[in-house]
């Protein structure tokens, strides 16, 4: 007698394991039972058994009793895959239906039990009138590789490998002996002052999917409260990266009629999911006849699809693309795309529309030179899309770190190490909606103070309080309105934060309440990094942090030493830990004490570490060196920053250091609110979705010449459009006067501020006898008359959200504005060339 056919004679039996994991099994009456179960907080619980070689596969969700001891679960459908044909022996051996199932929860030990009814403590009888099915499972047929054109082949190979690996797979082999000419001209722009450097290789994959490929399958589907939930298995062949997840689940959430959110999570083991912007799920449903998409899925292929309801147009279609793989540290989603208009997957120097033509995007916040082909120093995972009908939409996906692939079919890729697929579309239908809506969960852009409008001015190395003195005197006696001065590092008693130089900038505090007096203001740098170098009781934020143990923690526990401007190392204030915006408004009030600064620069936060990991690298963790790694640069995830084994309160650096500068600026938009008690005014260099709600965002080292000019007009764009004000800077040892009087005219219409190295710029805006109207001066006086009326469109973008400097496609929809980026527009008022 079989273990099946003793449980069902035997309805008293019990499977049971105390270990819940799928890769080990426990013997019972001398018979293996594998097998998963696991509650998934939220009441539900799933389980997966292979009883003498079938597949059990049930969902199950609460009905009474939540209480440690036994409680009652009810089962919703579930499906088999293929569907029921006799005629086809061999895809299902035998359905089974076990009525009136019992769960009791003892302990660690689940218990499955089959019965009529149960009395809950509650005194409520409960009964369960569903069924289970039991199938084997179906059998993996051999790829079909002809006839998938080159433009829709999607890759399954991201890493090296050989055709033999490739077979392993079970994909398509074919090696292209030229690479293929662009099928159409890519819209956006036609010349390209410098050469885009895509980084390694991307063209056409070797090693490709095929049509019948066979990943996930739905084994149910059903409408919920709040939209619907389907469970999907995996099918074999196995992914090449370790631990696939073989069940999975997926939420749909009607949350509005223009917003639907797509959740696909392991049901049977927690995972990391971005903890910022909160968002959260909504449970409440949306009425079908009021949405405006919507929703199919095609079972036998554990793929999705979502459309306009009045057009029927595809604008995120998994059905016609890659097949989804969802591994313990690789996801991938792909899908096919309406069009080729795509904005957004910042922060990169490419240009407004992005070129679809093979392209990829790492999302990985790094401190380097901003130049076109490179990822910098911010993640902003959303991107705009113009269907056929240039209506306009967002797909925004909660991530904390991913590599987007762009292919001319049009489709893209999602690749993620690890976590969980938190998917949203907003359908607008206008920009402005489409903004506003995104914006809605993200949250609203902050309102900045009227004065932060003005011009600032700023130099690294001063070198002193006389010489930053100096220019800021020869600025004004210039006539050159002025409304904030700026200090970088050299500020500092050898690059430590919260403190000042008491002799090259003796008399700091004087000369800030001085800017006071005469109604300007004053803001300095501040990096995340702390000197751990100092002696005990000499440096407060050293001898603070520590007590309060908010510094990032290394592998042994231990406070994370690395090396930024600090003689000798840095640690870093951990701003996920629940005292570290305690211990960051105790610094920053100690030295706006002394110091009454306006604003804060916050520099450095990607974080930058001058080495990679500490002063002997990283251990050599499944974090470190996982197995799928993205095309990041110096090759390994912590180059030029903190391990990815590094400890923070709310997890490990793998999955929060994109999150690290956006924290830091949370926190230091707290701070500021605390000890001026005013609106605060926050620039940071690192950005993540919701940056826009707590402070702007400053473009890095960008280099004074002809190009960085050009491109800062759509960089100011795209942070817009991502609901993020702002600002770029001119940075270079020489710069031509005419070249400066252009970066003047363009801060009339953008927020924008002065950052250079030496005395060029400041040098250049002062007028000369006879040359009076060809400076900088009298176009900044000029731009001053029209802060009025940039103010009122602040305030307009934060009480109705809409893009502050929105592109010309925005309100004029027809084809030839979409690659347009060197025209933008004050929301609805006025059109800047």
């Amino acid at each position: 007698m079989t273990l099946l056919q003793s449980y069902l004679k035997n309805p008293d039996m019990c499977l049971y394991s105390e270990n819940i994991d799928n890769r080990h099994t426990v013997k019972q009456t001398n018979r293996h039972v594998p097998r998963q179960a696991s509650a998934n907080g939220r009441g539900d619980l799933i389980f997966f058994l292979n009883v003498s070689g079938f597949h059990v596969f049930g969902v199950l969700g609460q009905n009474c009793c939540m209480k440690p001891g036994a409680f009652v679960l009810k089962m919703r459908k579930t499906k088999v895959y293929p569907p029921l044909t006799p005629s086809a022996p061999g895809h299902v051996l035998r359905i089974t239906e076990f009525l009136n199932i019992k769960f009791c929860n003892i302990s660690k030990i689940l218990i499955f039990i089959v019965s009529c009814s149960e009395v809950c403590p509650d005194g409520w009888t409960h009964n369960v009138w569903e069924r289970l099915l039991i199938y084997e499972e179906i059998p993996q047929s051999d790829p079909v590789c002809e006839d998938v054109p080159l433009s829709e082949r999607f890759d399954c190979m991201p890493q090296d490998g050989t055709a033999d690996d490739c077979a392993a797979r079970g994909c398509c082999w074919e090696t292209l002996k030229e690479v293929p000419p662009r099928e159409r001209p890519y819209p956006g722009r036609q010349v390209h002052p410098k050469p885009v450097d895509s980084g390694a290789p991307l063209n056409v994959p070797y090693c490709y999917y095929p049509h019948n490929y066979q990943g996930y399958f739905f084994t149910n589907f059903t409408e919920t409260d709040y939209g619907l939930v389907g469970y999907m298995q995996r099918n074999k062949p196995a992914s090449p990266y370790h631990q696939d997840v073989l069940i999975l689940r997926m939420d749909v959430y009607f949350e509005t009629e223009t917003r639907i959110r797509v959740r696909i999570t392991d049901p049977l083991n927690s995972r990391w999911e971005s903890p910022l912007p909160v968002v959260p799920l909504m449970k409440t449903r949306t009425q079908k006849s009021r949405l405006h998409y919507k929703f199919k899925v095609l079972e036998n292929m554990g793929a999705f699809k979502i459309l306009r309801k009045r057009s029927e147009v595809p604008i995120f279609d998994t059905i016609s693309a890659a097949p989804l793989q969802y591994a313990d540290q690789f996801i991938e989603l792909s899908s096919r795309l309406p069009s080729d208009y795509i904005y957004g997957l910042g922060e990169h120097l490419d240009g407004l529309l992005l070129d679809t033509y093979w392209t990829k995007r790492v999302m990985w916040n790094l401190d380097q030179i901003p130049e076109p082909g490179k990822y910098i120093y911010g993640d902003l995972l959303f991107f705009l899309l113009c269907d056929l009908a240039f209506s306009p939409y967002i797909i925004f996906d909660l991530k904390s770190d991913l590599l987007v692939i762009l292919q001319p079919t049009p489709a893209v890729t999602f690749r993620t190490t690890g976590g969980i697929i938190d998917l949203f579309v907003f359908l607008g239908p206008t920009p402005n909606e489409v903004i506003s809506q995104y914006t809605e969960i993200i949250g609203r852009p902050f309102l900045p103070p009227y004065w932060s409008l003005g011009y600032h001015q700023c130099r690294y190395q001063y070198g002193s309080l006389n010489e930053t003195r100096k220019v800021w005197q020869r600025t004004r006696n210039a006539g050159i309105p002025f409304d904030t001065q700026w200090n970088d590092l050299d500020y500092m008693s050898t690059a430590k934060d919260f403190t000042y130089d008491h002799e090259k900038f003796s008399g700091l505090p004087e000369f800030v309440k001085e800017l006071h007096e005469v109604g300007m203001h004053y803001i300095p740098i501040i990096d995340p990094g702390i000197s751990a170098a100092e002696h005990k009781d000499t440096y407060l934020p050293w001898d603070e942090g520590i007590k309060l143990g908010v510094f990032v923690r290394n592998i042994s526990d231990q406070p994370f030493i690395g090396k930024v401007w600090n003689p000798v190392a840095t640690v870093w204030p951990d701003f996920t830990h629940r005292y570290a915006t305690y211990y960051w408004t105790k610094q920053i009030g100690r030295y706006h004490a002394e110091v009454p600064i306006d604003g804060a620069w916050i520099d450095m936060n990607e974080p930058s570490n001058f080495w990679s990991g500490e002063s002997n690298g990283c251990p050599d963790t499944n974090l470190d060196n996982p197995p799928y790694l993205p095309a990041v640069h110096g090759g390994v995830l912590y180059y030029h920053t903190i391990c990815m084994s590094a400890k923070h309160f709310l997890g490990y650096h793998y999955n929060i250091h994109n999150l690290y500068g956006f924290t830091e600026t949370i926190s230091t938009n707290l701070a500021l609110s605390i000890v001026r008690n005013k609106r605060p005014f926050v620039i940071s260099r690192s950005t993540f979705p919701g940056q826009g709600h707590f402070g702007g965002h400053w473009t890095g080292d960008v280099m004074s010449d002809w190009f960085n000019l050009w491109q800062s007009i759509p960089v100011i764009l795209e942070h817009s459009v991502y609901s993020v004000e702002s600002f770029t800077e001119m940075n270079s040892k020489t710069i031509k006067p005419n070249l400066t009087l252009f970066w003047v005219k363009l801060s009339l219409y953008i927020f924008e501020g002065f950052k250079n190295v030496g005395d060029h710029m400041a040098r250049n805006l002062i007028p000369t006898p006879g040359d009076l109207d060809v400076t900088g001066s009298k176009y900044l006086g000029n731009g001053f008359l029209f802060l009025s009326l940039l103010y009122s469109v602040i305030c307009s973008v934060f009480m109705s959200p809409q893009p502050l400097a929105g592109p010309m496609c925005f309100n004029y929809n027809v084809q030839n504005t979409c690659s347009t980026e060197l025209c933008t527009e004050w929301g609805p008022f006025v059109i800047l060339p």
